[in-house]
C-alpha cells in the first residue's frame, strides 16, 4: 500500500498510474488476499484492525506541496532524467550558492527522532529466505567435509552488516509530491544534468577526502526480504521494498579502516549552478 499510494497534483491521496509501478505492487496484494482466503477463508477473515497500522500515507495538508507542484510544471523537467534533493531552504541555499554538499554518516539514519520515511539502518540488511532455495549442510567435526543435509522446516534469516560506519549522500531520481511532505522538505534542489553532478562530485571526494577512501554511486535497488537470497545482501545498495517509492539514488564513501561513528562532512563541487536550480516552495 506504500508504494501503491501518492499525493497527486491537486493534493490528494491517490494511487500510481500502473505504468509508474502500481501494477506491480496491485498483483503482489492480490496474492496476499488469494492467500488469506486459502488460510482463513473469504474476506475479510484473518485480518484484524492492526494491519494497516505500518502504513503511513502522503501528508495532503503539508504546506509546500502545491507551490512544489507547480514550479515543477513551470521546469519542464523530464522526469527519471534528473536528481531531486528535498530539504529546508536555510541549508539548501547554502548549498547552491557555495557548492557545498554535505555528507552524513550512514549511522545517523538510526536516530528515533527521525521520521518513517528517513529513518532506517542503513548498516544492516536482512532477508528471510524460502526454506526451498536453503541447503543446509552438516559437516564433520573431525574430517571438515561434509556429513549430511538437512532440510529446513521455516525461513532462513541471511544479513549482513558493516563492521565500519560510511558517508552517504542520498538524492531522488524524480520529483513526486508525496515526498515535499515526506522529507517534511520546504525546498529542494533539482539537478537537471545528473551525469555531469556525479562526475564533479566524484572529483570532489577524490580531492578533498582522506587518502585511502574508496567511493561508488548507483541506484538503490529494494529487495521484498521474503521472497530473496543471500545475493541480494548488499548493505550499502540494497533496502527494503517499502522504500521503493522514493526512487532513491546514493554516492557513498567508505573508510579505509574501521569507524564506529563518522560526524557530517561537506565537499565542494564546482559550478553548481551551472547544472541545478532551487526551487523554494
Amino acid at each position: 500500500m506504500t508504494n501503491c499510494i501518492t499525493l497527486t497534483e491537486e493534493q490528494k491521496i491517490g494511487f500510481l498510474p500502473t505504468n509508474e509501478g502500481c501494477a506491480t505492487w496491485m498483483r503482489l496484494w492480490t496474492d496476499v488476499l488469494e492467500e488469506f482466503v486459502i488460510r482463513f477463508g473469504p474476506y475479510p477473515a484473518g485480518f484484524d484492525d492492526s494491519f494497516m497500522k505500518d502504513v503511513v500515507p502522503p501528508n495532503f495538508k503539508w504546506p509546500y506541496s502545491a507551490t512544489a507542484i507547480k514550479k515543477v510544471k513551470d521546469l519542464n523537467l523530464e522526469m527519471g532524467k534528473c536528481f531531486v534533493k528535498f530539504g529546508k531552504y536555510k541549508h539548501l541555499e547554502k548549498t547552491i550558492a557555495s557548492g557545498r554538499i554535505r555528507f552524513t554518516g550512514a549511522s545517523s539514519y538510526q536516530d528515533p527522532s527521525l521520521n518513517h520515511a528517513i529513518r532506517d539502518s542503513e548498516l544492516k540488511i536482512e532477508i528471510h529466505a524460502h526454506p526451498s532455495t536453503v541447503t543446509l549442510t552438516v559437516i564433520d567435526e573431525r574430517s571438515g567435509k561434509p556429513k549430511r543435509q538437512i532440510e529446513p522446516i521455516g525461513n532462513i534469516t541471511f544479513a549482513q552488516e558493516t563492521s565500519t560506519d560510511y558517508y552517504v549522500y542520498c538524492l531522488a531520481q524524480a520529483f513526486s509530491p508525496r515526498l515535499i511532505g515526506d522529507f517534511e522538505a520546504d525546498s529542494m534542489i533539482v539537478i537537471q544534468k545528473p551525469g555531469e553532478f556525479l562526475t564533479r562530485i566524484m572529483v570532489a571526494l577524490k580531492n578533498e577526502m582522506m587518502h585511502g577512501w574508496s567511493f561508488d554511486n548507483k541506484n538503490v535497488r529494494y529487495v521484498d526480504p521474503l521472497r530473496s537470497n543471500r545475493n541480494d545482501l548488499d548493505v550499502f545498495f540494497n533496502k527494503h521494498f517499502r522504500y521503493a517509492y522514493q526512487r532513491e539514488y546514493r554516492i557513498i564513501c567508505l573508510p579505509k579502516e574501521r569507524i564506529k561513528k563518522l560526524d557530517p562532512i561537506f565537499v565542494h563541487v564546482n559550478g553548481l549552478r551551472e547544472i541545478a536550480t532551487l526551487v523554494r516552495c
